[in-house]
Order: structure tokens, then sequence, then C-alpha cells
């Protein structure tokens, strides 16, 4: 005689019946992460405005604590402790592509300027004078080309000066004290290092050191050089 299947009696129990579920954190251990993240990102907070580790080490210390908060994140609040190892290893294998690439590219910005160092200078922020009047006239984008090309090297993209290169160009009484047809001369004669006007002891050779520049391309630059010197700029006395 069959008996009609029924439910299992309290007590018993079918193999099929046990399966694994999602692993479930305590509250402890959420509470405990939850701190651990507010720790580090006080530390992150105070060493920004306390540590001056330079360029490069504040952005390895920086980089060190958001991995450590983001590891936190992934391995307990993701549950990547205690799911499978290959889940782990997939998203481990992203952040490694992802850090790869952004490498990659960190070192080509890093040595741009090794290969073409008056391009590299173009990556300066345009200065506020030059900003606030965006569209020079035709004469202007001239002398602009060949300034770039003849005189950035050592006076600067931005015409500030560079520190034992050039002098600066923007509000120098010099420049404007002079006559366009003054400075045309005076580029075209240079400066010796023992000029008793000169400010970095560095000679300017005649013509910007190009010998193939014509007195109307230096007459361009010094319309360029005047249209970047600020409306209310005077010489000082």
């Amino acid at each position: 005689m069959t008996h009609p299947s029924h439910p299992n009696m309290p007590g018993e129990s079918n193999a099929h019946d046990h399966h694994e579920g999602p692993h479930i954190s305590s509250v402890r251990t959420l509470v405990t992460v939850f701190v651990a993240l507010l720790a580090f990102t006080a530390i992150t907070v105070f060493t920004a405005k306390m540590t001056d580790l330079g360029d490069f080490g504040d952005i390895v210390l920086a980089l060190g604590l958001a991995s450590v908060k983001g590891t936190l994140v992934c391995l307990y609040f993701m549950h990547l402790r205690y799911d499978n190892v290959f889940y782990s290893f997939l998203f481990l294998s992203c952040l490694g592509a992802l850090a790869l690439f952004l490498g990659l590219t960190m070192l080509d910005i890093n040595n741009r300027d090794n290969i073409d160092p008056i391009r590299s200078q173009h990556a300066v922020p345009v200065p506020l004078d030059i900003a606030g009047r965006a569209r020079f006239d035709e004469a202007q984008r001239l002398g602009r080309d060949l300034y770039m090309a003849n005189c950035a090297a050592c006076h600067a993209v931005d015409a500030r000066g560079i520190p034992g290169l050039g002098e600066n160009l923007i509000g120098d009484s010099f420049v404007l004290r002079s006559s366009d047809a003054e400075l045309v001369d005076f580029i075209i004669k240079g400066r010796t290092a023992n000029d008793p006007l000169s400010e970095t002891g560095v000679p300017m050779p005649p013509r910007g050191g190009n010998p193939n520049l014509t007195d109307e391309q230096i007459a361009q630059i010094v319309v360029y050089v005047r249209a970047l010197q600020p409306k209310d700029a005077k010489p000082k006395p």
C-alpha cells in the first residue's frame, strides 16, 4: 500500500532543502567598517590640510588612503571577501587595467616637455588679461604666432617671463615707455648680459636669436606684446 506524499514532519529535513544563501554581515562588522571609513576620511582631510610632501608625495598619500577606503567598501559592503574568488579576481583585473591605462597616460603627459619644450608651454593656463580679450585682430594673431615660435621659450607663453631666461613683459616699464619703433630697434640689436638695464643677467641675442626674422615680423611681435598689456598699465617712475 502506497502512502500519499506529505510534507516533512517537524524536525525532519531533506538534503535538497539545504542551500547556501548570500552572506549576511553582522551589525558589528558593518559598524566597525563604517567607523574605519570615517576615520580614514578624517585622516584624508587632515593630511590634505596639514602635510606637504610635494606634488608626487601628496598624490601617493591621497591615492593610498583612497585605495584603503575603496578596499574596505569592496570587501565588506560588496561582499567580495565572502564571495567566489573568481569575482575578486575579475574585479581586481579591471582595476589593474584602469591603473595601467591611467599610468601610461600620466607618463606621456609628464614627458611631453622633454619632446617639445616650446609646445609643452601651451599647457600653461591662459592669463586673465588674455582671456578677457581673447579676440585678436589679424596683425595681433600674426604677431602671436611669431612670438610663440621665437620668444615664448624665454619670456613664457603668457609673456610673464621665465626666471633666469627672460624678463616679464606684462606691465614692464621699458615696454610701456618705449615706442613701437624703439622696441623694434631694441629687438633687432638685442642686449648684452652686462647691460645696466638687464634684470636677469642673461643676454638677449639680436632678433631674438633668429636671424631670419625680418623687421616687419619683429614689428608684428611688438603689436602682439602691446595687446597683452593691461589697459590701465603705466610705466614705473
